[in-house]
């Protein structure tokens, strides 16, 4: 069996407890999610660290992660180290490893730092009173982050924590091996927000921070997000109204 393991030198106490995991993940440390992917929270060597087996692999993906493309668990590790190159809040990453059979994608971790951040549904749950000033903080990091040519392919409310600190607001990205890195436009920055599930009054005071920042028209950056948002909702229930329909064809 091959195995693909890279430790952040950073990390270097941790080789053993990495080098181990695909034999002893079920035995350490405690289950925070378990689902497609699991993930455990472990302390070693005096860090707490997240790590997340990526669980349900298709046969096919377990192909194209083995001979094409980086997988979830590699794409993970370097995108994180991106965002923090560029200034953009993310766990640490520490390691990854991955495993091969033959020409199969067998077994994938990432190992990053644990982050008491928490959900910013909990902001934006908050009246709008009380929650602008965060809001418009995170429209200043969603727009430094598309402007660094940065697109997190899953970017939704799931996947954004933050912190108050010293009466800032600071943000922390999760979940990054889906990212895009590309050129700026005011569509793919606009796009970007379709998968936020946020009000209409949310939508505009974001969508006018992040506008003034870079000098573009409010009014067509808000109404860009909320096209953008419409259209990935109408897809998202079209598709779920096709599943529904095949399997009522499949039952009869």
């Amino acid at each position: 069996m091959r195995a693909d393991i890279y430790i952040n030198p950073e990390f270097s106490s941790l080789t053993h407890l990495v080098e181990r995991l695909p034999d002893n993940f079920d035995n350490i440390g405690d289950i925070i999610h378990s689902g497609r992917n699991q993930i455990r929270i472990v302390e070693a060597s005096g860090e707490k660290l997240v790590i997340k087996y990526f669980k349900k692999i298709t046969l096919f993906n377990k192909f194209i992660y083995g001979n094409v493309r980086k997988s979830k668990a590699k794409r993970s590790f370097e995108n994180s180290a991106t965002l923090l190159k560029n200034g953009i809040g993310t766990p640490k990453p520490v390691a990854y490893i991955d495993t091969f059979s033959h020409l199969l994608l067998k077994k994938s971790f990432y190992v990053c730092l644990y982050t008491d951040y928490t959900d910013i549904k909990n902001l934006l749950d908050l009246p709008l009173s009380e929650a602008e000033n965060g809001i418009r903080a995170f429209a200043r990091l969603s727009g430094k982050m598309h402007h660094a040519g940065i697109f997190h392919g899953d970017y939704n409310t799931s996947n954004v924590l933050f912190k108050i600190i010293d009466g800032n607001y600071d943000f922390c990205l999760i979940d990054n091996n889906r990212m895009k890195f590309k050129r700026f436009t005011l569509k793919s920055g606009a796009k970007n927000f379709k998968r936020m599930r946020l009000s209409v009054e949310q939508t505009a005071i974001i969508g006018s921070e992040y506008a003034r920042m870079y000098g573009y028209s409010e009014r067509l950056f808000v109404i860009k997000m909320l096209l953008y948002r419409s259209l990935f909702v109408f897809r998202e229930n079209f598709k779920v109204k096709i599943k529904k329909m095949f399997h009522k064809i499949l039952k009869k």
